[in-house]
């Protein structure tokens, strides 16, 4: 069934825009859990293609923010559960910033659909899942959003990973600003 969906987006998807799957589909896939949803980042415009992608599925999509070109589709299997489709605009800096500006190491894992011979892993995602290690993937994690916190003990605990000592500190560090989460 999933394989279908990645079909489908990549016949929504021109050759010529890289396309890149991330994110916690890879992380349940190396894990062999259930995928839950499904988050790629493409290089260019990404309306053109939620909108192929929403047509060819005949499923419910709306955008969630314009300006940065994040769209979310939501596909329901024929007598089964609902998965999410999230289609994002690649940071102008490329994949690597765009990685590393993901909340932990586990969920910055990326696959190249055109090329997809291999794991693109800069920040070490995959080992930190075999060590059962749960890393940020910079000091600026936490900062950049303080929900982060919440889902690092919520992975800690759904994943069995133990939470690195310096991740620890920033999380702590950094607890005081989930009240200007809305």
């Amino acid at each position: 069934k999933i394989q279908h969906l990645f079909a489908q987006v990549l016949s929504s998807v021109p050759d010529e825009i890289p396309l890149f799957l991330v994110g916690g589909a890879i992380r349940d896939v190396l894990l062999q859990r259930t995928i839950k949803d499904i988050d790629f980042v493409i290089e260019g415009e990404i309306k053109p293609i939620f909108y192929r992608l929403k047509r060819s599925l005949n499923a419910q999509a709306f955008m969630l923010d314009d300006e940065r070109q994040t769209g979310r589709v939501i596909y329901r299997f024929p007598g089964h559960r609902a998965i999410t489709i999230d289609l994002v605009k690649m940071n102008l800096d490329g994949l690597f910033t765009d990685l590393s500006e993901r909340d932990f190491t586990v969920n910055a894992i990326a696959l190249d659909l055109h090329h997809p011979e291999q794991w693109i892993d800069p920040i070490n995602g995959i080992s930190g899942l075999e060590l059962k290690i749960l890393r940020g993937c910079s000091e600026r994690s936490m900062i950049l959003d303080p929900l982060r916190i919440l889902r690092g003990i919520r992975f800690s605990l759904g994943y069995h990973l133990k939470i690195e000592e310096a991740t620890f500190v920033l999380m702590r560090t950094e607890a005081g600003n989930l009240s200007n989460v809305s």
